[in-house]
């Protein structure tokens, strides 16, 4: 069997280890507006894809947006 180069299931804890770091102390208020600040921010492909998602209408007989 080949050797992978790296494990997903580490990179997926490490992550969340810093992640628990970063928002130590905060309670679920305060990390939601820093999320948001940082989407609303950072030049990101995720967080430029958020804003693209954002600007589309929320339709009125589900109110919700539809999937990108």
């Amino acid at each position: 069997m080949k050797k992978k180069s790296f494990d997903c299931v580490e990179m997926k804890n490490e992550a969340q280890a810093r992640l628990r770091e970063k928002y130590k102390g905060l309670n679920d208020e305060e990390i939601d507006r820093r999320r948001r600040k940082w989407l609303e921010t950072s030049d990101s492909p995720v967080a430029r894809w958020w804003r693209s998602w954002m600007k589309w209408p929320v339709t009125s007989e589900t109110r919700e947006r539809p999937e990108p």
